[in-house]
């Protein structure tokens, strides 16, 4: 996937004395330093998909921001599956350094299985010992969350991120990132 700089946006750009501490001062996140924090989070990601009928689903993910783009996996059956073959619109939401990051973008099964086998020596370097069998993985646990084997990756692309947060001395760097 080629990668492309985002545009960055300052969401708070005035002084703003009703929050604590007020805000006095506004700078926009440098997107690097994003991917530094996505790249290595240290908290729960939560995807949140949305069902034919419109209701609005959230499950903690193991989601890994590799090379800029979001992977994560499913297996067989299971809602955000489902909910995701008739509607590729999602989110991603993690609390990463002094930020809450919110990822949206579209979501879609590869089956490259070049990116399969990247992606299975991936997961085996951080623990989860998975094997790649063509377009899918198979491994011998999964996550709650994950449902049965075979396991499909998603690729998810990006259209917006937004990440927020204000520091100790009233600076925002709340900021909208537009692929």
């Amino acid at each position: 996937m080629s990668h492309r700089e985002p545009k960055a946006e300052v969401m708070v750009d005035y002084p703003y004395k009703q929050t604590e501490p007020p805000i006095r001062d506004a700078r926009a996140l440098d997107w690097s330093e994003i991917v530094k924090l996505l790249t290595s989070p240290s908290g729960t990601s939560w995807l949140s998909t949305v069902s034919a009928e419109g209701q609005v689903h959230s499950t903690p993910i193991g989601a890994f921001f590799i090379n800029e783009t979001y992977y994560f996996t499913s297996g067989q059956g299971t809602r955000k599956r489902t909910n995701l073959d008739q509607n590729p619109s999602c989110t991603i939401c993690i609390h990463a350094g002094d930020y809450d990051i919110v990822a949206e973008g579209t979501a879609a099964i590869t089956r490259d299985e070049a990116k399969v086998e990247r992606f299975a020596a991936f997961c085996r370097s951080i623990g989860w010992p998975v094997e790649a069998r063509g377009s899918t993985l198979d491994a011998p646990y999964h996550a709650p969350t994950t449902g049965p084997a075979p396991y499909d990756i998603y690729e998810m692309t990006l259209r917006k991120v937004f990440a927020l947060g204000i520091t100790d001395d009233g600076t925002s760097h709340c900021t909208r990132f537009i692929f």
